[in-house]
């Protein structure tokens, strides 16, 4: 097994089975809607460099959340349109800190091919996409933004900041890619009590 692939696999391992922190609770509402902005380079299998927008959205269960991740942008790497698709788990370590895990798949297109045809490969279905598949690994801080009274709106609203490591196997471009990300978003549905 590959190094990034063990480290992947580790990494799963202990997130998935550390103790619950005391102070680690579910989001306040039961969905989270958020969106970031990413700059991600790559240097295993290939130099690479380029940012990604995304949204997201998270489902809030006691232990562990559900999240679904979309995103669009641009490498470096041979200028490429890139989108990517994350659907894995999310379990927070604290009032503010979380880690996540699941599934990550990447589509690339020719930046020329993009031009020509911007919306078939935003759709993923255009036959000059490359689609790649692996893993993706991330940890990171999300922080309400707490007021006085508990019912203001604006207690809703959070930003935080994540770190990502994503392991996609196959040789058609780099294999480890890395991510910063900073996001905004906002808790959606009855407050929990």
């Amino acid at each position: 097994m590959p190094r990034a692939q063990a480290a992947v696999a580790l990494s799963t391992l202990t997130l998935l089975i550390a103790p619950d922190a005391a102070a680690a609770e579910p989001s306040a509402y039961p969905v989270t809607l958020m969106g970031g902005l990413s700059v991600q380079g790559a240097a295993v299998g290939g130099m690479s460099l380029g940012g990604v927008g995304t949204g997201r959205v998270i489902i809030h269960g006691k232990k562990l959340s559900l999240d679904f991740a979309g995103g669009e942008g641009v490498a470096n790497q041979e200028l490429r349109h890139v989108g990517a698709v994350f659907v894995g788990a999310r379990k927070p370590f604290g009032p503010d800190l979380y880690g996540r895990f699941g599934f990550y798949h990447q589509h690339e297109t020719p930046w020329e091919d993009f031009v020509s045809s911007p919306v078939g490969t935003i759709a993923a279905v255009d036959d000059h996409i490359f689609h790649r598949s692996g893993a993706q690994l991330a940890v990171g801080w999300l922080r309400p933004w707490d007021v006085a009274m508990t019912d203001d709106p604006w207690r809703r609203v959070m930003s935080g900041v994540e770190l990502s490591v994503a392991a996609l196997p196959d040789d058609s471009g780099p294999k480890v890619i890395v991510g910063f990300e900073v996001s905004a978003g906002f808790g959606v549905g009855e407050r929990r009590r």
